[in-house]
């Protein structure tokens, strides 16, 4: 089969399509996790907007919104100056660290293929980042990265 032309084109088109999944496939799950960082950023961020209307909230109120926004802590960084908005214990100490200000695609790409490989049940992630639309402020929080596979609830974290 392979010594004739057919063959030959058959083998040719399946290098060549199984070629363009990979260079679609890749940056595609790097996207992906982008995304949800990022959406775990805002949510981080949303939660830590309760503190800025308030200077003390009440700790039932804080457990729920680091519960609802399913991060453990949250950092805020405005003119140079670090504040701990929110805060729960830990058990574990952080893990990953994963800074998005200046990713570039290949470190997205990185990140990405070590979390596949690292698979579920990776303990705390630690997510540096900059909101939208925001020149120099930005977040610090930890959250523990579960995985598809290894899904359970925030609170048995």
């Amino acid at each position: 089969m392979l010594k004739s032309l057919s063959g030959r084109l058959l083998i040719l088109t399946t290098i060549f399509v199984m070629l363009a999944e990979v260079l679609i496939f890749v940056p595609s799950i790097a996207r992906f996790r982008e995304e949800y960082m990022m959406n775990r950023l805002e949510r981080a961020q949303i939660a830590s907007l309760t503190l800025l209307a308030s200077d003390m909230i009440d700790p039932e109120l804080e457990a729920e919104l680091l519960r609802t926004a399913q991060v453990f802590n949250v950092v805020l960084r405005r003119d140079r100056i670090r504040q701990l908005a929110l805060s729960s214990p830990m058990s574990q100490t952080i893990k990953e660290t994963y800074d998005l200000r200046d990713a570039s695609a290949w470190v997205l790409i990185r990140d990405a293929f070590h979390q596949l490989a690292e698979g579920c049940g990776r303990a705390y992630a630690e997510l540096r980042a900059c909101p939208r639309g925001c020149a120099t402020n930005h977040f610090t929080f930890c959250w523990c990265d579960r995985g598809a596979r290894g899904r359970r609830s925030f609170d048995e974290a």
